[in-house]
């Protein structure tokens, strides 16, 4: 329903009436904590009128007037950088309903535009090492945030793309390629800066952490790169411009919430002691506005996914590998640890939500999945393909369902399990809850099996050599190299892999692969 995603009553005021205020809905004024006020849409700015309630269904929204224009003083008004609500304020319609549905429809067609190009513009193995990093980050928070009327999802598909598409352009041959993949890569940094202030920041971050794990191959050939260091170049313009242009950027020196009195040291060592449960929480939140919890049968399949790829890729690194992930990965725990210590708060105190560290995390996955030689991911076996396949399934399908009986019938004790059961929310013309809880599964489930058939398949091609790589360094196809023992769990695929020395193994950053099948 409408309001059901976090701060939903901020931000969809924020699309209706976007900055500056006066020019789109009339101004009334501050209330006492100094905030401006304007009037602004019943059935928009009160649509969470069933938020921390989870026994309660969204029975309450059906009340609420389009017409009727209330006093609200929860609005943006220079605290984020603008972009979002002033591209979303396109699509305001009559209704509360109309406006939500139509810029939920449109994130969902960026994200799939944008994500779609760069997994067909990607080379192979770039291409299943971003279909991996999404799997990774997919359930249930991020596939909750990009269909939502939250700047997060912006955030999330920006950050993404910057990412993926800056590497593929550096490890692409043709051209064109490259400078489509570049391009992508900065309409990803423009979607993420005008979404969140701290995209931004993440912009800047990536593109940094990018350039120094590929740097042995940008300085191979500085004037073949000229296409992949300016657009680098333009994603940290987009990057620290969309940082500075919100005023979140105090949240580092003030917090976003002060709690006086407490015992600085007492704090910290206290949320040190606890960070790892607030950050597993990536793939364990509660959805709505944290008032609906994740089923165990969702979050622990998510987790399990989220984790086993980190460690899968993990055996397979070497010194640059590890510094660009630590540097992603200790800016997903710092951070937030930063801003709990600004305002003396504790995990749980509410202001520091998981989801604004999102966005970093198929960035990490990003890294740690990367072979070797920096180029892609190494295959997942058919049986790792079966076990994600069946757990991201199961984990989406209860998760969407858990959310849909939430809204219809409330999560009460007693209430019934049947979402069809007299629903006592939902949008006329639309199928049944039932209906569409299964429409949407089973196309989850197609969508990620047509996924791993895309990029896991074995493919033979004809020899062709990475823009600078050494001389001799070939990716040769028809020869399945086989792993070290630290490496079991992954296979080389033959499209992407380098030609074997004379004696049989090949050394990629300091590492030898056999390719002996005996």
């Amino acid at each position: 329903p409408n309001g059901s995603s976090p701060d939903d009553n901020y931000h969809l005021a924020s699309i209706w009436c976007p900055t500056p205020l006066g020019e789109h809905c009339e101004v009334i004024g501050t209330d006492a904590l100094g905030n401006i006020g304007v009037m602004a849409p019943e059935a928009l700015v009160d649509s969470p009128c069933n938020a921390f309630l989870p026994d309660q269904s969204a029975a309450c929204q059906l009340g609420l007037s389009d017409t009727k224009l209330v006093p609200y003083h929860h609005i943006d008004n220079g605290e984020y950088p603008g972009g979002f609500y002033d591209f979303m304020h396109l699509f305001v319609g009559d209704t509360a309903d109309a406006t939500v549905l139509a810029t939920r429809w449109v994130s969902v067609c960026i994200a799939l535009v944008v994500w779609g190009g760069l997994l067909l513009l990607l080379p192979l193995g770039s291409r299943r090492l971003m279909g991996y990093a999404i799997m990774g980050a997919a359930v249930p928070l991020t596939v909750f945030l990009i269909p939502s009327n939250n700047p997060s999802g912006w955030a999330i598909v920006g950050v993404t793309a910057c990412w993926f598409g800056l590497h593929g352009a550096v490890v692409s041959d043709e051209t064109w390629r490259r400078c489509a993949l570049a391009g992508f890569g900065a309409l990803g940094a423009l979607l993420a800066a005008t979404a969140r202030a701290d995209a931004g920041a993440y912009i800047a971050l990536v593109t940094v952490v990018l350039g120094f794990l590929h740097w042995p191959e940008v300085k191979r050939d500085v004037k073949g790169n000229v296409v992949v260091l300016a657009s680098m170049a333009v994603a940290l313009i987009i990057g620290t411009v969309g940082y500075l242009s919100g005023s979140q950027t105090s949240a580092l020196s003030n917090g976003l919430y002060e709690y006086e009195g407490r015992n600085p040291l007492g704090v910290l060592g206290w949320n040190l002691g606890h960070w790892p449960s607030w950050w597993v929480t990536l793939w364990s939140a509660s959805l709505g506005w944290f008032d609906t919890v994740t089923p165990s049968v969702a979050w622990v399949p998510a987790t399990l996914v989220g984790l086993g790829l980190l460690f899968w890729g993990l055996s397979h690194t070497n010194w640059r590998k590890n510094l660009a992930a630590a540097a992603l990965f200790g800016s997903m725990v710092v951070l937030p640890l930063a801003i709990m210590q600004a305002g003396l708060a504790y995990w749980g105190d509410g202001g520091v939500q998981v989801r604004y560290i999102l966005p970093l995390l198929p960035a990490l996955f990003g890294v740690v999945l990367l072979r070797p030689d920096r180029e892609g991911a190494l295959r997942l076996s058919p049986t790792q393909n079966v076990i994600i396949y069946v757990g991201l399934t199961v984990a989406h399908a209860a998760t969407l369902y858990n959310l849909i009986r939430r809204y219809t019938v409330g999560l009460a004790e007693g209430a019934p399990l049947n979402i069809n059961a007299a629903p006592q929310w939902w949008r006329s013309g639309y199928p049944s809850p039932l209906v569409t809880w299964a429409i949407s599964s089973i196309g989850f489930a197609l969508l990620l099996g047509l996924f791993f058939f895309w990029v896991c398949r074995p493919t033979f091609a004809s020899s062709t050599q990475r823009p600078g790589a050494d001389e001799g360094q070939l990716l040769s196809e028809g020869t399945e190299i086989l792993l070290q023992p630290g490496d079991i769990g992954g296979e080389l695929d033959t499209a992407d892999q380098q030609e074997e020395s004379g004696d049989g193994k090949q050394q990629v950053d300091g590492q030898l692969y056999s390719s002996d099948p005996g």
